[in-house]
């Protein structure tokens, strides 16, 4: 702190004053600068360009359907995804994407990310071994890695219609429960993936979505009761008749 006092325009000199005795002396008329910056922590804020989050990753082919990348396994390019805020990107040339600045500035929290994969956009054949969306977690200014896993495997198709259920229920006839027998004997053989293709009449969609939900929990509980405990990738397509 620097004291400045007026000088005694008669004679050229300095006013002396002490400081310690005269501070609220009215009689003396001096100025007080102080060069010490005061800073004011709460005010500091981050560059938003380093306290946002990027999510990095690859879509691969998943060939021994134990969802981890590992070493060998091919990525699969062109593969569409989109975030829960509505960020498109696509694996590169180099079977990679990158989604960034996913977080919120200024935050001292976990930012979790969801990522859906298009399974359209997959090569032919392709299909998603692990759940879909995935959920991840990352600190603001952090570089994440989630991968999606996915399979060249056989289709098994199967097509119902209303005629193969109970009336207005989610229960299969019982000439069809053998079916669900066959169809699990032949998803046994190797690995497969299965589609199932519901067409609409006259009943209402709800119940289309309800039967499909109510057999696919049936297959899937089927095939543990085999003892095979690898994912079954399962796609479900409801068709409108005209």
């Amino acid at each position: 702190m620097v004291a400045f006092f007026p000088e005694n325009h008669r004679n050229g000199s300095r006013k002396s004053v002490d400081l310690r005795s005269n501070f609220f002396n009215i009689n003396a008329v001096f100025f007080l600068i102080s060069f010490a910056p005061q800073a004011d922590a709460s005010a500091i804020k981050p560059a938003a360009a380093f306290d946002c989050g990027e999510i990095v990753g690859k879509v691969f082919h998943d060939v021994n359907r134990n969802a981890i990348h590992d070493a060998g396994e091919p990525g699969l390019p062109g593969v569409s995804l989109i975030s829960l805020k509505g960020t498109l990107t696509k694996t590169d040339e180099y079977e990679k994407f990158h989604v960034g600045c996913t977080g919120v500035a200024y935050t001292n929290y976990q930012v979790k990310v969801v990522l859906k994969l298009d399974a359209q956009t997959l090569p032919s054949g392709y299909y998603l071994t692990d759940k879909e969306p995935r959920v991840g977690s990352h600190s603001h200014g952090m570089i994440s890695k989630l991968n999606f896993a996915a399979l060249l495997a056989p289709l098994v198709q199967i097509d119902l219609q209303d005629g193969a259920f109970e009336n207005d229920s989610g229960s299969l006839k019982t000439q069809w429960v053998d079916g669900i027998e066959k169809l699990i004997s032949i998803l046994n053989k190797e690995p497969s993936a299965l589609r199932m293709t519901y067409y609409v009449g006259e009943e209402k969609m709800l119940l289309a979505r309800k039967r499909m939900a109510i057999l696919k929990r049936i297959i899937e509980s089927r095939r543990k009761q085999t003892l095979r405990h690898d994912q079954l990738p399962v796609e479900i397509r409801i068709v409108q008749l005209k």
